[in-house]
């Protein structure tokens, strides 16, 4: 198809490795390249796929924490920039990132769906993968997973949340599979379909831009991520990042990190009393 023509196009003429299979790589999908892109992660593009049984009715096979789709993936890359630069180039825009006043950049949330990010990414050393994401219908989902885990004595692969990002305003869950890569469950994010709106820039040293009600960022979803591999399934070299990092600026950063500036405090009630 000439899509994938296209697309094996652009890999080559950035320069990138390329590899094509007409009957394609996988069961079920046709004609397939396969890419290491300018980052250094691998990526396949595709045009035919076998269709399977529609199960989106199916309720008497799902538990109260089903999932419903796959969201995103989070890439950690050293110069966020310059991958910001590169998914423009592909069509993707910005929601939403995160600097300091130097205008060193943290990460960037990127779209090509009405949401706020199909990939993110994330400073650091890299490329590694931080995080794959699938959705769920509503809040109460990602408690019943929660509930799960615990009832099945796996508390311990929760990692971070339950909770409401700043970035994105989603609610949030990141637990660990059993090789130890981070899945994040997600719900509630806002529509991006307008092509006016801004960009969001959080301030690094605002402790709610990871959490909303302010929580604390566990150390090990800052550094720890999982390898990607080339295409003959070898690690890529993991280059180490220049610019600052987030962790680093925050966590343990006495006095930088604030969440409301001076005299902003301002009372409040909980539920109806007068």
């Amino acid at each position: 198809p000439a899509e994938v023509d296209a697309a094996e196009a652009y890999y080559k003429e950035l320069g990138c490795r390329t590899e094509r299979r007409k009957d394609g790589f996988s069961k079920g999908i046709g004609d397939s390249v396969r890419v290491e892109d300018p980052l250094g992660f691998p990526y396949e593009f595709f045009y035919d796929v076998e269709h399977v049984e529609r199960l989106t009715q199916r309720y008497d096979l799902y538990s109260a924490g089903e999932l419903v789709r796959l969201d995103h993936f989070n890439q950690v890359t050293p110069d966020v920039p310059r991958g910001r630069k590169y998914l423009e180039d592909l069509g993707f825009r910005v929601s939403e990132d995160i600097k300091d006043s130097n205008g060193v950049t943290y990460a960037a949330w990127m779209h090509r769906k009405q949401t706020v990010h199909d990939t993110a990414l994330t400073g650091g050393d890299g490329p590694r993968m931080h995080h794959v994401a699938f959705a769920t219908h509503e809040k109460h989902n990602i408690i019943q997973i929660c509930d799960k885990m615990g009832a099945l004595r796996i508390s311990d692969r929760i990692e971070r949340g339950p909770g409401r990002h700043g970035v994105s305003n989603a609610f949030y869950l990141y637990i660990l599979d059993p090789d130890g890569h981070r899945i994040e469950i997600y719900t509630q994010d806002y529509y991006t379909g307008d092509p006016d709106n801004p960009t969001v820039t959080w301030d690094v040293h605002d402790n709610q831009r990871r959490d909303w009600w302010g929580n604390a960022v566990v150390p090990s979803w800052y550094t720890e991520a999982s390898l990607v591999l080339d295409l003959d399934g070898n690690p890529q070299q993991v280059i180490q990042r220049t610019d600052a990092s987030e962790m680093a600026v925050t966590i343990g950063a006495d006095g930088f990190s604030y969440t409301r500036e001076p005299g902003e405090e301002r009372g409040f009630k909980v539920g109806a009393q007068l």
